[in-house]
C-alpha cells in the first residue's frame, strides 16, 4: 500500500524547490519494485461535494488495470492542486482500490470591500479576480490584494495597506473581506534633470505633464507619480528636443525615488542631448517610373539652413504621400534618410 499526502502548503514548497515530499506509513513500507508494479482495479473518490467523482478522476494519470509508480501519484497530485479547487489532496492504495481523498476549497458567498473613500467600490471590484459564488484561492486573494494596492498607488496613495480576511459562514462557504487603509497622499516633491545644457530644468518641467506639488496641485492631480504618465513624459520630452534640432537626443534614465518618511517622490530624468543640427540639402529620390520628383519639391516643408525639426520631416512625408496618391500610387512607401 502506497500512502502519499501533501497539504496545500507542503505542495507549494515541493513545487518551488523542485522536491518530492512523500509521507509513507510505517506499517505499509513496500520495496521499490513493488511500488513500481502497483496495479489497482478501481479508483474511489472521497470528499468531493461540488465536483462529481468522474471529474476528479479525469485529472489523475492513474488508470485501473495499469501499473503505476510514485511518479504517477506526483503527477496526479500536481494536476489536482493546479485546478485551484482543492485545499488538500491525498492519494493512497487500499487493497485493489486507489483512494483519492480531496478537501475542496470553500465557495465565496460575497466579496466585500471596506475602508475605500478615494476610489469607489465598483472599479475596485471590477479589477478583482475573486468573485461572488466563486472558488476561494489563496493565490488569487494575494493577487487581488496587490491589484487594489496598485490602483491606490496610481492616485498617489503609496502607503496604502490592504488586509484580506475570510469569514466562515458554514457549509464550506465564506465571505472574503478586503479591508483598506488608504494612507496619506504621496506627492511629487521634485523633478530634476541631469545632462541638459540647451534648456534649463524649469523649461523642461513645463514641457512634461507630471508636475511638482504646489498650492494648486489639487486641481489637476498631476503631482502624483504614475509610471505610465512618466513613460509618456519621456516621449513628450524626446519630441520637444527632436523638433528643436537635436536629432540624436535620448533619455538615459528616468528614476522615481520615494522618501518613505516624508511620503514624497523625487523624479530624476537623465538625458543626452547630442549635437544640434540644421537642415542641409533636401532631395527626393524616387524609384517609381513616371513620377516626376521635381513636382514633389513643393511638398518639402524644410529648407536648407533651417533648424532641424522632426515635425517638419513628418509634414513633408504626409504632403508627398497625398501628392503621390493622386497620381495613382496609393500604397507608395516614403522613407526619410538623413546623413549627418
Amino acid at each position: 500500500m502506497i500512502i502519499k499526502s501533501l497539504s496545500r502548503f507542503a505542495y507549494r514548497v515541493t513545487l518551488s524547490l523542485t522536491l518530492c515530499i512523500v509521507a509513507v506509513s510505517a506499517h505499509s513500507l513496500v520495496a521499490p519494485d513493488a511500488a513500481q508494479a502497483a496495479v489497482v482495479s478501481s479508483i474511489e473518490v472521497r470528499g468531493s461535494q461540488r465536483l462529481d467523482s468522474q471529474s476528479v478522476r479525469n485529472y489523475i494519470t492513474i488508470e485501473p488495470g495499469r501499473s503505476f509508480s510514485t511518479i504517477d501519484i506526483d503527477d496526479s497530485l500536481k494536476a489536482l492542486f493546479a485546478t485551484g479547487l482543492f485545499a488538500d489532496v491525498q492519494i493512497f492504495q487500499s487493497g485493489r482500490t486507489l483512494i483519492v481523498r480531496v478537501e475542496e476549497n470553500p465557495t465565496i458567498a460575497n466579496v466585500i470591500v471596506r475602508g475605500n473613500k478615494k476610489i469607489k467600490t465598483k472599479p475596485l471590484r471590477a479589477s478583482l479576480q475573486s468573485e461572488d459564488v466563486g472558488i476561494l484561492s489563496d493565490n488569487v486573494l494575494e493577487s487581488d490584494r496587490q491589484r487594489i494596492e496598485e490602483q491606490y498607488r496610481r492616485i498617489g496613495r503609496e502607503d496604502v495597506s490592504v488586509n484580506v480576511r475570510t469569514v466562515d459562514l458554514g457549509n464550506n462557504r465564506v465571505n472574503v473581506v478586503f479591508e483598506i487603509a488608504e494612507g496619506g497622499r504621496t506627492r511629487v516633491d521634485k523633478i530634476l534633470f541631469v545632462g541638459n545644457n540647451a534648456f534649463g530644468d524649469r523649461r523642461l518641467r513645463g514641457v512634461i505633464n507630471t508636475r511638482q506639488s504646489g498650492l494648486l496641485s489639487f486641481l489637476s492631480r498631476n503631482d502624483v507619480y504614475d509610471p505610465d504618465r512618466l513613460a509618456a513624459d519621456e516621449e513628450i520630452l524626446a519630441r520637444f528636443y527632436f523638433d528643436r534640432g537635436y536629432a540624436d537626443f535620448e533619455i538615459v534614465s528616468a528614476v522615481a525615488d520615494l522618501d518613505e518618511v516624508e511620503n514624497e517622490y523625487t523624479i530624476t530624468i537623465t538625458v543626452n542631448e547630442g549635437e544640434r543640427y540644421d537642415f542641409g540639402d533636401v532631395q527626393i529620390d524616387s524609384t517609381i517610373q513616371g513620377l516626376d520628383s521635381e513636382q514633389l519639391q513643393r511638398e518639402i516643408k524644410s529648407r536648407t539652413g533651417r533648424l532641424y525639426s522632426a515635425k517638419r520631416v513628418e509634414e513633408t512625408i504626409e504632403g508627398i504621400n497625398r501628392r503621390v496618391a493622386t497620381k495613382g500610387f496609393a500604397f507608395a512607401q516614403i522613407t526619410p534618410r538623413g546623413e549627418r
